[in-house]
Formats: C-alpha cells, structure tokens, sequence
C-alpha cells in the first residue's frame, strides 16, 4: 500500500534540506508531488490543479454605451468582451444579436457568429457586414457556454448594448447600361456598373426564374437572411461573395430607374418584379417601431413596422465593409443673386460640387444676417407643371429630378425639423416636387419632414427648389 507523507512532515524534510544541503530525487518518494498543491496567497487554503475557483466575470465591453460610446458606425467590427479571469481557449460560446424594434428585443437568425479567445478577452464576429442603421442593438454572450481557464461556467449571460449610426451613401446613377446579368460560381446577380453593387436577382425565396411569391421576412429576420448568403457554397459565398447584407434606403433607392415606365427596373434584368415593399437595413430611429422600405416597382418608399413580413433583396459591393461618404453638406455660406425680383441665394454642394441648389423654396427672398433666412414669400406652391415652369423661367435654372433632389435629403436629422442640412423648410409644406414624371399624371416628390420619396398627383400643390448646375454669378 501506498503511504503519503504527511503536510507538516514534508515541511520539515524541506526545511532540512536546504539546512544540510542535501539533494534529492523526489520520484524515488511515493507520494510527494509538490507540484501537485497550489497555494491561495489571500486565505493561505489549497486546491488542486492550479484552479483559482472563480467563474468568469465581465469587467467591460466595447463598444458598450454605459463608456461613452453612444453611436458607432455600422460596419464597426472590433466588438469584445474583457472578464476577470482567463478564459478556457476550447470554448465556442453561444452568441445572440438582437435589434430594438421599438417595442422588443427581435433576435436575428442565420448568423454565422465566430469568436476568439486570448487570455481574457472574448472577441466576437457577428456575421454582419454591417449592422442596421439608426439602431440599437444587443449582443449577449451566454453564460453557461463561457468557462474560465479552470473550466467553471458563467452565472449570468454578458450583454452590451449600443447604437448604431446613420451613414447612408448618395450617389447619382447613369440610365443607359447600368445593369449586367451574371451567373458567377453558380448563383445569378445584377451588377449595377454605375454603383459597383452586385445585387441578388430575385427575391429570395424565389424561383430561378424570380416567380413565385417571395419568402417574408422581419426586419431582424432580413438582415439574418442576408448574411445568411455569406456561408453558402461550403463559405465560398453566394457567387463567390462574402460580403453579403441587406441595402441601406439610399442604396436601395439607388436602384431603381425613375425615367422608366414602372416597373422601374428592367425586367431583361429583374425578371417577374411585382409591386410591394422591401426591406433596407435603416431604422427611422434608435427606439423607433418604423424602418424603411420601398417599392421597387414604383419607386416610393414606406416607413413601415419593424416586425412586418416583407420580401428582401440582397446586395454585395465592391467596398467590402469601407465606409461609404454621406451626407450633403453645403460649402460656403451661400451666393445671392437677384432673380424673379428677389434676392436668391445657392448652396453648392461639398459631394457634387457642380450641384448649385437654392436653401429656401421658390418664392422665397433669402435674407443673410449670420444665416439664410428665407423671406419675403410670393407664391410657394402650386400643381406640378406650374412650379417646374416657374424654376426654369430664369435662364440656366431647373427644377431638379428626383435623384437630384435626394442629393440633399438628410434622414439622420431629426424628423422633427426639416431634413436637409443648411436648406429651409417650404413654407409650411414639406413635399418638394421634382421634375421626373409618371404615368397617369403623377410626378415624384421628396416629404423632406418624414424622409420619404412619394409619387403624387400632379394636380396637387406643392413647393419647388431650385437647381443650377454652374455657378450662378
């Protein structure tokens, strides 16, 4: 039988060892595994195996709002958690993302969540390229499934919860041979050559041919189903692509060609288009119920419920997860000019330098003192045809088409004020008419206090802005 030596007696013997400096092979000593007792330096207690007893605790989170950081960009992808112990390296823990929907936590499905562990540092890839706009969004690690290095579970799930953002892109689309049908690694795509997006052909759900109805989806569940392209074709990706997400509004609204006929995009390319709703990544805000959608078919666009079923198309683009530009800041402070008997000053646009725009509504004077204000009203609105013919009555002056006057359409301001950045509101009427026109005597117009594209009788009365595309004085 076996003997072991006695605690006490195992300090004696090394006590006596170093006093006599006596060397000696401990594996000729059954029984004293030294290395076997560990030593807690706080209560002078032993365990076994190097185990400081102590599931993992989160210390912090980035990014995490409770630090300061309110928004963060929506492609942001150094998301981690810090815990107070080293974390065991085999463990793959389960991960949650779920996005406010203005009345509950909606979990998105189908990511393809990875994490890595280094010391004590959780790091976590959701599977979104970007996250969606205007958002809040939680991510949680469950506890059960996180161990420290001793291998003791997590009590509670680790949650950080942030805001993301509103960063959409403007762009201005040339008509003629935008689109390129492909098949590539066995999956068909649109390629929009005046944006670089490759977009998916169909709807998903749909057959090849794009008939058939469309798979539904909520927003959370759309952007899920998006990325859910990203691992198909054994991670390869849908046609070769990884990059795979759902559109922002003003991607989306890049698509469709307002010259045309609805539906407004061809059908040689978008077979099978019907009329109805798609899904954008962007919310209206932070804690709202809405999101954006649009009819592609059409052209107008919807804030609608995050948790309606609606269609989704995907799109992948060249940038990868590089941020887009945004916005439409004004440079300068304004030129004026003396036009129908009143004083009319132009913005010239920091993106689209050649874009002269008025900040106040036809029939307005306006007046600087430290600003623009707009003054002096004659008439504001009127039918469609009236207000266009009234922007072209100066020489070298137009009304602007509807891609041009999204140019200076700012959803991320508040949809309180006027929504767009250094222009003035319409006397009263936040509908802008453009120039573009559509079958059955409608035309397009911009809701500058709700964001919205809208396709209106042209019988209606509205305001105008004006455009001059070379420099008014």
């Amino acid at each position: 039988m076996k003997r072991s030596l006695p605690i006490a007696l195992l300090f004696s013997l090394s006590a006596c060892m170093q006093a006599e400096k006596i060397s000696l092979d401990t594996s000729g000593l059954e029984g004293l595994l030294l290395g076997s007792i560990s030593f807690n330096a706080s209560d002078g207690s032993t365990s076994g195996g190097g185990s400081t007893g102590m599931a993992p605790v989160m210390l912090d989170a980035n990014p995490e709002a409770a630090d300061g950081v309110v928004y963060i960009n929506v492609h942001f992808s150094g998301l981690y958690f810090d815990f107070d112990t080293s974390l065991r390296t085999t463990d793959t823990p389960t991960v949650k993302v779920a996005f406010w929907n203005g009345s509950a936590w909606e979990e998105a499905s189908n990511l393809n969540v990875a994490t890595s562990i280094s010391g004590s540092r959780l790091t976590v890839q959701t599977g979104l390229i970007f996250f969606p706009e205007n958002t809040r969004v939680r991510v949680t690690v469950v506890g059960s499934t996180l161990h420290s290095a001793d291998g003791l579970a997590g009590t509670q799930d680790f949650t950080t919860e942030f805001l993301t953002n509103k960063i959409g892109p403007r762009v201005i689309t040339t008509r003629s041979g935008r689109f390129q049908s492909a098949t590539l690694s066995g999956n068909d795509v649109v390629i929009d050559n005046a944006t670089a997006i490759r977009w998916t052909k169909c709807a998903l759900g749909t057959a090849a041919d794009c008939s058939g109805a469309p798979q539904l989806f909520s927003q959370a569940q759309a952007m899920g189903a998006c990325a859910a392209l990203n691992s198909m074709n054994s991670g390869a990706g849908y046609a070769g692509r990884t990059n795979w997400r759902l559109p922002s509004i003003e991607e989306l609204e890049s698509l469709p060609d307002f010259e045309r006929t609805q539906p407004l995009l061809p059908s040689a390319n978008f077979p099978n288009l019907t009329s109805g709703q798609y899904w954008s990544m962007s919310a209206v805000g932070p804690t709202s119920t809405l999101a954006w959608s649009m009819n592609l078919y059409t052209g107008e666009q919807s804030q609608t419920g995050r948790a309606t079923a609606l269609p989704v198309r995907c799109l992948s683009d060249e940038g990868g997860n590089v941020p887009y530009s945004s916005g439409s800041n004004t440079s300068g402070a304004g030129y004026g000019v003396n036009e129908d008997g009143l004083n009319i000053a132009y913005y010239k646009l920091d993106l689209f330098p050649t874009y002269y725009f008025t900040p106040c509504v036809l029939g307005f004077s306006s007046v600087y003192t430290g600003t623009y204000l707009c003054q002096t009203p004659q008439t504001i609105a009127g039918v469609h045809s009236e207000r266009v013919a009234a922007c072209a009555a100066v020489s070298g002056r137009r009304a602007p088409t509807i891609d041009e006057l999204l140019l200076i359409l700012r959803r991320e301001l508040s949809a309180t004020g006027y929504r767009a950045l250094d222009f003035y509101g319409a006397g009263g009427d936040s509908i802008v008419w453009s120039s573009t026109t559509a079958a059955g005597s409608k035309a397009y117009a911009v809701d500058f206090q709700t964001g919205a594209i809208k396709l209106l009788p042209q019988a209606e009365s509205h305001a105008i802005r004006c455009l001059r595309t070379a420099a008014p004085f």
